[in-house]
């Protein structure tokens, strides 16, 4: 079975944030090991750079508002940021969302990640339909 270089560094990553810290250093010779007998030791300067890429991933705090209409439960909240965790490739608990109410939105969501915006409210479709109607 071919594994990916970025497929190793995210196995060696999650399997060193489960294990006590003196044992990494047991768990990254077994991980070579492992390389070495898939025949994939020339990957290795690879590997090492998607660990980087990844854990940096890992450790980024992502913040996320989330504007609607009128204040939203947990569960759906959890699935936003259920949603953001899996489209930005960042770990859930890396997550912190809050919530501010704007009525002037109409209805739907705008979702702020950082400095990208989701904007699926209401007000935002009816300004396209008016645009396309106008042009």
């Amino acid at each position: 079975m071919k594994i990916t270089a970025r497929q190793y560094a995210q196995l060696f990553y999650h399997l060193e944030q489960e294990i006590p810290r003196e044992e990494v250093e047991s768990l990254a010779v077994r991980l070579i090991s492992f390389i070495r007998k898939n025949k994939d030791w020339g990957k290795v300067k690879k590997i090492l750079g998607k660990y980087e890429v990844f854990r940096k991933e890992m450790l980024d705090v992502r913040n996320v508002v989330v504007v609607a209409m009128q204040e939203l439960d947990d569960q759906i909240l959890e699935q936003i940021k259920r949603t953001v965790a899996k489209k930005k490739r960042v770990d859930y608990e890396r997550i912190n969302i809050c919530q501010q109410i704007d009525k002037t939105i109409g209805g739907g969501l705008i979702i702020k990640i950082d400095n990208e915006i989701w904007d699926g409210s209401l007000k935002k479709k009816l300004e396209k339909i008016k645009r396309a109607l106008l042009n």
